[in-house]
């Protein structure tokens, strides 16, 4: 971009005249189109390098008034020559002319020395520009053929493969692309310039409008989706009263068959004879089981007679054994009684003699009686132990023995207590009649459960037409709502 506080003479209307008139020629040959040059040209202004410096005298630079002053005057010079290629000019506007502006000799020298020097500057300007635009005209004509060049080749290779199924989706996807992003780019911009425009409430209004709609959208789509969900539970509660009234269909028949078949009579006697297979089979097994029992008891009156007879000679055997005992203990008792009352003999018989003897020879009986009396009772005592010991094991042996003996006494006791055989058959029949009894009480149970479960079923089949007559009055119900519904 030039600058504007900067005089550039190319940048007149007269002088860019004749600079195009100048190189008028040298334009771009008409081979290119219109377009083709704009394109080109476009390309090109931005490929260029920024403007050199003007090649005007620096003296002229900067300056306002020497500006309009060589303006005007160039002005004036080329309206001269201009002037000069008129043929028919009319006397009275030269003459016009020359009355306009009396000037001196010395002036006219002036303005014809600077007319020359102008003239100059202004064939040096044109020649340089003519020079240039030529040079920028071949090399924008170089410029065009290389382009076209590299277009026609570029042509003929997109040519090739537009012809395959991929380019031509890649072309599409790409163009999608840049057709998307430009929108998005549009869009973007078009927001940013009514930001920055403040012009906001277009937007807001645009966005309300949106929120409203989008409102709007949510109202349908809640409607919608109500609207299906009632019309899918009117379908579910439907389907389950459906399929509960065919259950109930089917419940109340298998109802109807068995009740049919319960009371029949040809039932009811099978069912009696069955009940008394059954009772016969349970005696007979009742039987069975009592003389397995009576078998056992038996078995085991026959085990404990063997056994007691057994511990009879046991017994005996150990009484006898016991008996000796008892005499031996007797024996030992009757021999430390004995002791004892020799061991008092002698401590008597001691303090006797000590009481007789003098003084002199007291110590030395004393000592001689103590000596003897301490060895025969040291001899008796470990007599007396052993014997005592023995005993001892000899009495915990007669206790185990008389414990054994209570043992066997209870057990012969309670096998005495026990009922004999005839006893034991006594029972058993006992038992079978009890046992008959109970098989008659579950007969009677059974009879009766009979009986309560016919009037249980016969109060089910009643239930279950009432609960059919209340489904069957929601339905309807349901069916009343859903047409109200259905006519909102």
């Amino acid at each position: 971009m030039l600058n504007p506080c900067r005089f550039d003479m190319t940048s007149t209307p007269s002088v860019m005249r004749s600079i195009a008139s100048s190189f008028r020629d040298s334009l771009v040959p008409p081979m290119f189109s219109s377009s083709l040059v704009g394109g080109v040209a476009a390309s090109l202004q931005k490929a260029q390098s920024p403007l050199r410096k003007s090649n005007v005298f620096a003296s002229y630079q900067d300056q306002r008034s020497t500006d309009t002053a060589l303006r005007d005057i160039v002005e004036r010079q080329l309206l001269r020559r201009s002037g000069a290629n008129i043929k028919a000019i009319p006397t009275k506007v030269v003459a016009a002319a020359a009355t306009v502006l009396p000037l001196s000799p010395s002036q006219r020298d002036f303005v014809e020395r600077q007319k020359l020097r102008l003239s100059q500057k202004i064939r040096d300007v044109n020649n340089t520009h003519r020079v240039k635009a030529c040079a920028r005209a071949w090399s924008d004509w170089r410029r065009a053929i290389d382009l076209r060049k590299r277009t026609d080749a570029a042509a003929t290779t997109l040519q090739r493969f537009v012809q395959t199924v991929s380019c031509r989706d890649r072309v599409a996807r790409r163009i999608k692309q840049r057709l998307q992003q430009r929108e998005r780019q549009v869009h973007v911009r078009r927001v940013v310039h009514l930001c920055a425009r403040r012009q906001t409430r277009a937007a807001l209004a645009q966005w309300r409008t949106y929120s409203v709609e989008c409102v709007v959208v949510n109202v349908l789509q809640t409607h919608i989706a109500l609207s299906f969900q009632r019309k899918h539970v009117v379908q579910t509660t439907f389907d389950r009263w459906r399929n509960v009234w065919s259950a109930s269909v089917l419940r109340k028949r298998t109802l109807h068959r068995l009740l049919r078949h319960v009371t029949s009579a040809a039932t009811r006697k099978a069912l009696v004879t069955w009940h008394a297979w059954r009772l016969e089979r349970e005696v007979l097994a009742a039987f069975t089981k009592a003389q397995d029992e009576q078998t056992k008891h038996k078995l085991l009156v026959q085990a404990m007679t063997a056994q007691s007879q057994a511990e009879a000679t046991a017994w005996s055997d150990q009484a006898k054994e016991s008996s000796e005992h008892v005499q031996r203990e007797a024996a030992l008792t009757a021999r430390i009684a004995t002791l004892t009352t020799q061991l008092h003999e002698w401590t008597s018989k001691s303090k006797a003699d000590a009481a007789v003897q003098t003084e002199a020879g007291a110590s030395a009986s004393a000592a001689r009686t103590a000596l003897l009396m301490e060895a025969s009772f040291a001899d008796d005592k470990k007599t007396a132990i052993d014997t005592e010991s023995t005993l001892r094991k000899q009495i915990h042996d007669l206790e185990m023995s008389m414990a054994d003996v209570k043992r066997r006494d209870d057990v012969k006791k309670s096998v005495e207590s026990t009922a004999t055989q005839d006893q034991t058959m006594g029972l058993m029949e006992d038992l079978s009649k009890r046992e008959a009894t109970l098989l008659q009480t579950k007969i009677d149970a059974l009879e009766r459960d009979v009986r309560e479960r016919e009037a249980a079923q016969l109060k089910m089949v009643l239930a279950h037409d009432v609960a059919v007559s209340q489904w069957t009055a929601k339905c309807q119900a349901l069916e009343a709502t859903v047409t109200t519904l259905e006519a909102r």
